[in-house]
């Protein structure tokens, strides 16, 4: 789910004194037309099962808080499952452990599990280092890093 948020325990605990102060039981109705979100959204919300970013916030700002990264326990990204995949299977290969033949396999793994390109035509490899430009897409470009 792309750009999904959990509510970490502490978080759930200012939701629910913020709601309580509100005179709003958990499933209440004028709770649920606040933030403008359905009974299963918020039952996955208290569940801590991940929700869209914008009912996320919803919740948060509808029993008045409007800071909701203080709730949120992590972001979550509609590619995390497939990275994880990718890099598990990226890492089964057995390689001698603190090589720059691992970190190298690591990396590309993981950039490539993230979506990051490396540019071909800068690429430093020696025995002791390498360098690689990352091209990170964001929105309708790219961030170049070395």
């Amino acid at each position: 789910m792309a750009n999904s948020l959990i509510a970490s325990d502490r978080g759930l605990q200012l939701v629910n004194d913020a709601r309580e102060k509100q005179g709003w039981n958990r499933s209440d109705e004028r709770f649920l037309d606040k933030a403008m979100i359905s009974r299963a959204t918020l039952n996955r919300f208290y569940a801590k099962q991940p929700i869209k970013r914008d009912n996320f916030v919803a919740i948060c700002r509808a029993v008045g808080i409007q800071n909701w990264q203080r709730v949120a326990e992590k972001v979550l990204s509609s590619d995390e499952p497939q990275a994880a995949s990718v890099l598990a299977s990226e890492t089964t290969i057995e390689i001698p452990p603190n090589s720059l033949a691992e970190l190298d396999r690591e990396l590309r793994a993981w950039f490539k599990a993230l979506r990051y390109e490396i540019e071909a035509d800068y690429l430093v490899e020696t025995e002791e280092h390498f360098e690689w430009i990352i091209r990170i897409p964001v929105r309708s470009r790219f961030d170049r890093v070395l």
